[in-house]
């Protein structure tokens, strides 16, 4: 296994952006690929020469602790899929799991736009006050990241005003703090919320502002009750699942208002009735899957509208004719 503590010995891979240029005092050791193994990099050299740098670690069994100062330095940062254990400030306080809010206000803050930490297996928060030092975050990718103890969450939107594509799938997630009224995600184009334990009925209406969601994911979860009216806003939704849930009711008439759906997933539920026929008014919709529910009668005709359907599975239901 490689160890990386801080930015002080690292096995790295970067792409270089325009206007970015290479690191010095890293050794390339693959040919046909802009590798970037085996060397230091110094926070001196960073932050006098390479303020565009984006750096992927690689290799595999990467652990250790990240340095927030680290982060200062870049505006591309992927270390998915490794083993590292904590994010600590210089003097090595680990501040993923401190309510000490005094220790992330003496950070610099980044210009970090991308930043995907997912599948760190040993890495877990106990809260997200860290993330105000990278307030220009457009991608977050926490996904496999124990967030079990992390009530406020939907903070995000307010220490990442600019963040367009949040993913935290399998991070052990089960609650909302009830005393959150309102959260604006109206920058959000992209929410995956796969494979939590979120054992409530559905988010509460007051909680959202999806208006701009493009893709929203939360399939596999424990959500129930009725579809969620508060859905309604979603009018430019492309992608919306919520199979392997626990809804039940009618399928509302009012998602045949959500025109520009593509994809739309209400498998594995508890749907029951008719399907309704204004489905037949997503004329943008290439994959329909409803299967595994206990829905009943026909089909509807106006479902011959969707011309550019491409999947439909309406198996293990009651439906006739």
């Amino acid at each position: 296994m490689t160890k990386i503590v801080g930015a002080r010995c690292c096995v790295l891979a970067g792409e270089e952006e325009s206007g970015a240029e290479r690191p010095e005092g890293l050794i390339s050791q693959e040919q046909g690929r802009d590798q970037w193994q085996e060397g230091h990099l110094s926070e001196r050299k960073l932050k006098q020469q390479h303020r565009r740098c984006l750096l992927t670690v690689v290799r595999k069994n990467v652990w250790g602790e990240l340095h927030l100062s680290l982060l200062e330095f870049l505006n591309y940062l992927d270390l998915s899929n490794h083993d590292f254990r904590a994010i600590v400030q210089n003097d090595h306080v680990d501040i993923t799991n401190s309510t000490n809010l005094s220790l992330v206000e003496r950070q610099n803050s980044s210009n970090l736009h991308y930043l995907s930490l997912s599948n760190n297996e040993d890495l877990h928060f106990d809260n997200l006050h860290w993330l105000s030092c990278v307030p220009f975050l457009e991608y977050l990718d926490f996904s496999g990241i124990n967030l079990q103890g992390e009530l406020d969450w939907l903070q995000l939107a307010t220490l990442l005003p600019s963040l367009t594509e949040l993913y935290l799938e399998s991070c052990q997630l089960r609650n909302i703090n009830p005393s959150l009224q309102f959260i604006n995600f109206t920058s959000l184009e992209v929410l995956i919320l796969t494979s939590n334990e979120f054992s409530c009925d559905f988010f509460p209406n007051r909680l959202f502002n999806l208006s701009g969601v493009a893709v929203l994911n939360l399939r596999s979860n424990y959500f129930g009750g009725g579809f969620p009216e508060g859905l309604l806003n979603l009018r430019k939704t492309q992608e919306l699942s919520v199979g392997d849930n626990r809804l039940s009711g009618p399928i509302p008439d009012w998602l045949g208002q959500l025109e520009h759906l593509q994809l739309l997933d209400l498998s594995e539920n508890f749907f029951s009735g008719p399907v309704p026929s204004t489905l037949g008014n997503l004329s943008s919709l290439k994959t329909f899957i409803v299967r595994s529910n206990h829905l009943s009668g026909a089909l509807p005709i106006s479902l011959g509208q969707l011309l550019n359907l491409e999947e439909l599975d309406f198996s293990d239901n009651n439906l006739t004719g």
